[in-house]
């Protein structure tokens, strides 16, 4: 699809959305309903600085529509709601998803952990195995059946459940590009 064609389309899909077709947030929070305009991802090319040549110096964005992202941090704010009493009983040093925390900060209390470990081994002379796992792709690899199981488990409302997994399932993505 030309670049002109997608500006088009975007430029269609917001005077359908302006038009109020959409449920309110709260019937499809009801009805359990996530239109799957709203699963669409338009992946745009942008670049980076350097040889054009190269596809380093490029990177990729998704566009995605508006009304599904309000209606993912509605869902998100729920499900915070839900697990609040969860939160509370995660150890100090969690820091993923919690207000106030970043898991950047976290590397600082990993150097210390790791630090006392090693000087524990070396006073106590005994041998050390550190194992170290690259979760970059986690998220992609994620069991579904065992996380709808796990948010059971933790009292998140099944419609709640059922709507974030409406969310996850049947995505798709279009890539645009323009030529120079």
């Amino acid at each position: 699809m030309e670049y002109q064609e997608m500006l088009l389309k975007l430029k269609r899909k917001c005077e359908v959305l302006s038009k109020g077709p959409d449920c309110t947030v709260s019937e499809n929070m009801e009805y359990e309903v996530f239109p799957q305009e709203w699963k669409e991802g338009h992946i745009v090319r942008l670049t980076r600085k350097g040889n054009l040549q190269e596809c380093e110096n490029y990177r990729g964005i998704t566009l995605l529509s508006v009304p599904g992202k309000v209606f993912n941090r509605v869902i998100l704010e729920r499900l915070k709601v839900a697990l609040y009493d969860y939160y509370e009983k995660l150890r100090e040093e969690q820091a993923g998803f919690r207000k106030g925390k970043l898991c950047t900060d976290q590397i600082h209390v990993v150097i210390h952990v790791l630090r006392m470990i090693v000087e524990q081994s070396l006073e106590w002379n005994s041998p050390l195995y550190v194992n170290f796992v690259d979760f970059e792709k986690a998220f992609d690899n994620v069991d579904r059946e065992s996380l709808w199981k796990l948010l059971r488990h933790f009292g998140v409302p099944q419609k709640l459940t059922a709507l974030i997994s409406k969310i996850v399932t049947h995505n798709s993505k279009e890539s645009f590009t323009q030529e120079s």
